[in-house]
């Protein structure tokens, strides 16, 4: 009987003495990827985990170094974190690889414009991201408008501003709360009260319906 105990001891010592020795699972090769990374990122970003996000992109662009959309969404997540020279650089970047695509000129002029910048490189910028044109062309019209408006040119920006509010699509509310907001200042800049209020209204109805950044 105390044999077999001994032996059950044994047993069980060797077992657990082995289980302690088994060696960590090591991946050698990423299974992911570069756009699998990528919309992983994407799906952080949309969660606010800014952090995680950034990771994702950056393991994309380690696997695929021209990767256009991985190198755009960095920028923009750079910008949600404040971090506005890596912004600035990687919009740069993204417009390197691809000049034919409008969205990082947008941005740029955005990043620039909201930093108080260089002007008249946000104006550039912006009527590039026009000149492209694209299915979010009404944005680019809104942030050219914005551009003349903080270089005082106030006509102009109120004419940029009703074009963009013109082609901007009705299920786009969160957008047309800006846009109007947008005019209401331009309009105000301008000392049509009139104006300014009627667009002010607007953007507080949408506003109050639950459509705004």
């Amino acid at each position: 009987m105390y044999k077999t105990a001994w032996v059950a001891v044994l047993v069980y010592m060797v077992l657990c003495s082995g289980c302690a020795r088994l060696p960590e699972i090591v991946f050698l090769h990423d299974p992911l990827t570069a756009e699998e990374h990528n919309d992983l990122g994407v799906s952080y970003e949309n969660k606010g985990e800014y952090a995680l996000a950034e990771r994702e992109y950056r393991e994309a662009l380690k696997k695929k170094k021209d990767f256009f959309n991985a190198q755009f969404n960095l920028g923009n997540v750079y910008f949600k974190m404040g971090r506005v020279d890596e912004a600035k650089d990687a919009y740069k970047k993204a417009i390197a690889l691809d000049p034919a695509q409008p969205d990082p000129y947008n941005n740029l002029a955005c990043f620039y414009l909201q930093n108080g910048r260089n002007l008249d490189e946000v104006q550039k910028l912006a009527e590039k991201a026009v000149s492209l044109s694209g299915p979010r062309r009404y944005r680019y019209l809104d942030t050219l408008g914005m551009a003349y408006l903080a270089k005082g040119e106030v006509d102009k920006a109120i004419r940029y501003l009703e074009e963009a509010l013109n082609i901007t699509p009705d299920e786009d509310k969160v957008f047309l709360t800006e846009v109007y907001r947008h005019l209401a200042e331009a309009y105000g800049m301008k000392g049509d009260e009139v104006q300014a209020k009627k667009y002010l209204d607007k953007a507080l109805e949408l506003t109050e319906e639950g459509h705004s950044l």
